[in-house]
């Protein structure tokens, strides 16, 4: 008997997704009760692992949640951030390029955009580092307001 219920425990932590794994843990624990101390105790440390292993993996699930960030700032990094700070970073390597090597021929010749767009590319550059930032120390303190009633 203590072979089928070692044999059920392996298969619910290695091979059961998650959502499952504490509904068979729960069928297995009360057969448990049934051997003796020493088995007993065995069995009883691998479900507890397992538990520990769910709440961790409850806590990376959290952790990425808020890296991932809010769906709107995910939107604006392939739409509006990415081609920007691309256009930002060969504009400033072509200037590097021709003043350095090229005596003031440009290299790539990527154009500079004109003096509104310009600006509004520099402040949508930057707004993203500072925006991204706030919203990243408001999950944090989301987050820790979660642990902290729990």
């Amino acid at each position: 008997m203590s072979f089928i219920v070692t044999l059920l425990l392996g298969v619910a932590k290695n091979f059961l997704p998650g959502f499952l794994k504490g509904f068979v843990v729960d069928l297995i624990e009360p057969f448990l009760k049934h051997f003796n101390d020493k088995d007993a105790r065995r069995h009883a440390e691998k479900i507890q692992d397992i538990k520990a292993d769910m709440e961790e993996q409850k806590e990376i699930t959290n952790r990425l949640r808020i890296e991932s960030g809010w769906w709107v700032t995910a939107l604006q990094r392939p739409y509006i951030f990415y081609p920007l700070a691309t256009h930002f970073n060969l504009v400033i390597l072509d200037t590097i390029l021709a003043s350095k090597y090229f005596f003031g021929i440009a290299v790539i010749q990527v154009p500079v955009l004109p003096e509104p767009y310009a600006y509004m590319q520099g402040a949508i550059i930057l707004s993203y580092f500072v925006g991204r930032s706030f919203e990243k120390v408001g999950r944090l303190r989301a987050f820790a307001g979660q642990l902290t009633k729990s």
